[in-house]
């Protein structure tokens, strides 16, 4: 149930470019974070914003400098069980071009057009109610925003899942479009992964909607397809790829 598209790690180039944009904008590189040592935790750190360039000089940026102002003003923070409701905020707009299949238990990429409007009808009902139910098994909700409005979300479900019960569940994970590849994405799984190890979690599971860029992102976070099909979640999403993450070394020999 989980998509999303991030990016990944910059190389020395394009960190060059962050130091040119950062003079040119002013604007701040760490992302602002609300629960200090749980972010540090995800690696993420806490830092005042800059004064915004003025209007005239904004239009003068180029391409590259604007994605990172942008990226510069999220910030994250833990959502209350009553802020659940703006999930629908999201923009899941998407076209989608190839597909995973996992066949023989290798993936295979194969050419599939998929023209994602936004949510289904009575799909994002079904999510919140799946949602609180993850609150309720003592999960976890944190937002990515954007000024006020909400461009991502990551659930963690409470419940513990596996053979011998060390593992828990992403159980959604959405970044609005336009707001993709800019490491939002990166940064909501780096909090579930500090929550979880909190938890005493040893591994980290999610169902990943099989779309080219969704499973991209995932396998770059860390998750590998599981040897470990959770049945349940596998039967409420039998097409997906399903995926585990270690999150304590040794976990998969237990």
């Amino acid at each position: 149930m989980s998509d999303t598209m991030g990016s990944s790690c910059p190389d020395r180039a394009s960190a060059t470019r962050t130091r040119r944009c950062a003079d040119r904008l002013r604007v701040p590189g760490p992302l602002r974070i609300s629960d200090r040592r749980l972010y540090v935790e995800a690696g993420i750190v806490s830092q005042e914003p800059r004064p915004e360039p003025d209007a005239g000089r904004r239009s003068e940026m180029p391409r590259d400098c604007r994605e990172q102002a942008a990226v510069a003003e999220i910030t994250y923070r833990t959502l209350r069980r009553d802020e659940i409701e703006r999930v629908e905020e999201i923009d899941r707009a998407e076209v989608i071009n190839h597909v995973f299949h996992l066949r023989d238990g290798q993936l295979a990429l194969e050419e599939e057009h998929v023209d994602v409007g936004g949510w289904r009808s009575g799909a994002l009902s079904q999510s919140k109610q799946r949602i609180y139910e993850c609150l309720d098994r003592e999960g976890s909700a944190w937002g990515a925003f954007y000024g006020d409005g909400l461009v991502g979300i990551a659930v963690l479900d409470g419940k513990r899942i596996g053979r011998t019960r060390d593992m828990v569940d992403l159980y959604f994970l959405h970044v609005s479009s336009g707001f993709r590849d800019r490491g939002i994405g990166r940064g909501l799984v780096g909090l579930v992964k500090a929550r979880a190890v909190e938890m005493g979690a040893r591994r980290l599971y999610v169902s990943a909607t099989p779309s080219h860029h969704t499973v991209r992102f995932y396998m770059g976070v860390g998750f590998a397809v599981t040897s470990q099909v959770e049945p349940e979640l596998f039967e409420r999403e039998p097409e997906d790829i399903h995926m585990d993450m270690e999150l304590v070394p040794g976990a998969e020999e237990r």
